[in-house]
């Protein structure tokens, strides 16, 4: 078995939209794709996607938040 983790890219949405759409139900497609794309296009998130054996298996979305309530530092991963 092959794992491999990269960065997501406009070319992943795809896949990466089937495997949203495993967890949650939008009321449609696009307004994963507007979402998905806003994260691609921020210099503050980024997605992963796992391949498996060439398949896409998981995902991960993540961010860095300007602030978090009780913290005394900036730039909240």
């Amino acid at each position: 078995m092959e794992v491999t983790i990269k960065q997501a890219a406009d070319a992943d949405i795809p896949y990466w939209l089937e495997l949203r759409k495993q967890l949650w139900e939008p009321e449609e497609d696009d307004d994963f794709i507007e979402e998905m794309r806003e994260i691609l296009g921020s210099a503050r998130q980024t997605a992963f996607i796992v391949w498996v054996d060439s398949s896409p298996s998981g995902f991960a979305e993540i961010s860095i938040r300007e602030y978090a309530d009780g913290c005394k530092t900036s730039n909240v991963g």
